[in-house]
């Protein structure tokens, strides 16, 4: 193996572990720390704040878990036969966010609904069944969101625990 494919290697496995671990920190925080704050805060405020929150997520978090994926299908194309498997299911679990965000379309579009109606003034929280369904909303998203953080930080456990398994085979560390 040449000098510049030891540094390709490197360089994608710090991306994709590294990028996969990160993405399930920060959705992890999100649901364990930032969602029961969110609950606790008035009704109105928290929905404001949450729908910031899609917004930031959705510019950020969907390219990060591409870039991450992108970086275990590489390391699975030039690695031996028997950690391919593992860096593809590295990259399907980092990858496996997306669609299940889709699973979670509904319940975000739901608070986002009652936000643009308390926006308008039309008293969307009351209309959706209170501050209890909101609520419940914000716990349903908490809970759907620790699989999210759970999808990503297999995918950087498999790349770890793959990569760490191809160098003691090749004797690099």
């Amino acid at each position: 193996m040449s000098f510049s494919q030891v540094d390709t290697v490197f360089l994608a496995e710090i991306v994709g572990i590294g990028g996969s671990l990160f993405i399930s920190g920060v959705i992890f925080s999100l649901s364990a720390f930032t969602v029961p704050i969110l609950i606790s805060s008035p009704t109105t405020c928290s929905l404001a704040n949450l729908r910031w929150m899609f917004s930031r997520g959705s510019h950020f978090i969907p390219q990060v878990a591409m870039v991450s994926a992108g970086a275990f299908v590489y390391l699975a194309y030039i690695s031996a036969e028997f950690h391919r498997l593992s860096f593809l299911a590295a990259a399907i679990s980092t990858f496996g966010i997306g669609p299940f965000t889709r699973v979670m379309l509904p319940t975000n579009q739901k608070l986002k609904d009652i936000n643009a109606e308390e926006k308008k003034g039309k008293d969307g929280v009351e209309k959706a069944g209170g501050s209890k369904e909101v609520e419940r909303l914000m716990r349903k998203f908490g809970a759907m969101n620790y699989v999210r953080a759970g999808l990503t930080g297999a995918g950087g456990l498999i790349g770890l625990a793959t990569a760490l398994s191809a160098h003691k085979i090749m004797n690099i560390f």
